[in-house]
């Protein structure tokens, strides 16, 4: 088996979490869809409530 081989099974077996981009709009979007399918809620974009909170707190700034 050659090595480029081995390390595209180790890429395989990575959450889409580690490899998808959370802050690109076409990956928010898709994941906000997903969950609409799925009946659940999508708070905050996808972020934790303390990044959302730190967001806010941010805007805020002059």
């Amino acid at each position: 088996m050659s090595r480029r081989t081995r390390r595209g099974d180790q890429n395989r077996q990575l959450a889409p979490r580690k490899v998808v981009a959370s802050f690109d709009s076409a990956t928010v979007l898709h994941a906000g869809l997903a969950a609409a399918l799925r009946g659940q809620p999508f708070p905050h974009l996808g972020n934790s409530a303390f990044a959302a909170a730190g967001i806010r707190a941010a805007g805020r700034l002059p």
